[in-house]
């Protein structure tokens, strides 16, 4: 069983954001990853095909993370939770929803609530791509992650060197100060930090409520901190890691085999990275 953690599936909302554009325009400065890429036919908008390359590579359940911003470069997103919820109902089983929430709008607190009387899991926000920038430990944000807190839900937000308008907004200790603040509510950092990663492992041993997403800073197979992520995912967090395709950065089965490959896997840390971690956050009944 799999349960990726990170996807964002090509559905009109998501073919007209930043994550698509940045891996389809030639000029794009993101070209100097894209070495090794496999385009799948999904990533032309086809969602059927995008259920199809899921099963194919043995993926049992993907965690769809919107976004809500008011940037328009590479950050760019309006995916609603109406958008999540169309897809959860359209394929049954097979998709859990983490919708975005613009912090700065004024019924911010009442999106979440809705969120949760629809199913969603968790909630995502991304406040460097507001239209006023913030950071992670802005104080205005902490109403909202208490709330979030209070209704039992996930949090997640991105973080690495291309979050915001500079790499300024990248940092770990922001991460930790939420962590200290809403200590029953598991925090999700997808892209974990990179490159800023280890201090964020370092977080992550000392905080139990912080889980790493690191997806493509881990698949990577040209990423500097993989030794380091090998080991610690292999032992001291093991219990604190997920896999995430981040699809369409990679599709599904290329992210698989390169986690694989990447990973050097123990037994027991590899089910927890690819499910285990993940079906325990979804409260999933999965012998």
């Amino acid at each position: 069983m799999i349960i990726d953690f990170r996807v964002r599936p090509p559905i009109p909302s998501y073919l007209e954001s930043g994550a698509f554009e940045v891996w389809e325009n030639p000029h794009s400065p993101y070209r100097n990853q894209w070495e090794g890429r496999i385009k799948t036919p999904s990533m032309n908008g086809d969602m059927d095909a995008f259920v199809r390359e899921m099963e194919e590579a043995c993926i049992d359940i993907s965690v769809i993370i919107g976004r809500m911003t008011k940037v328009q470069d590479k950050g760019r997103g309006n995916v609603t939770a109406d958008d999540l919820d169309a897809i959860i109902k359209k394929y049954p089983g097979k998709f859990v929803g983490m919708p975005a929430v613009d912090p700065l709008n004024p019924d911010a607190m009442e999106q979440i609530e809705r969120a949760a009387d629809m199913g969603m899991a968790g909630i995502c926000i991304e406040p460097f791509w507001s239209s006023e920038h913030m950071f992670l430990n802005d104080s205005r944000l902490f109403p909202l992650y208490k709330k979030i807190e209070s209704l039992g839900l996930l949090f997640t937000t991105t973080l690495n060197f291309n979050c915001g308008d500079s790499t300024k907004w990248n940092s770990p200790y922001h991460v930790e100060q939420i962590a200290m603040a809403c200590p029953d509510m598991p925090l999700l950092i997808t892209h974990a930090c990179w490159p800023r990663l280890t201090e964020l492992m370092a977080i992550a041993v000392r905080y139990p409520n912080v889980y790493l997403i690191p997806d493509c800073y881990f698949y990577f197979p040209f990423i500097d901190t993989a030794k380091e992520q090998r080991i610690m995912y292999n032992h001291m967090l093991q219990n604190q890691v997920l896999f995430g395709s981040s699809y369409p950065i990679r599709g599904f089965k290329q992210s698989v085999e390169l986690s694989l490959e990447q990973g050097q896997w123990l037994p027991e840390p590899k089910e927890k990275f690819f499910w285990k971690n993940g079906a325990r956050l979804l409260h999933l009944d999965i012998a």
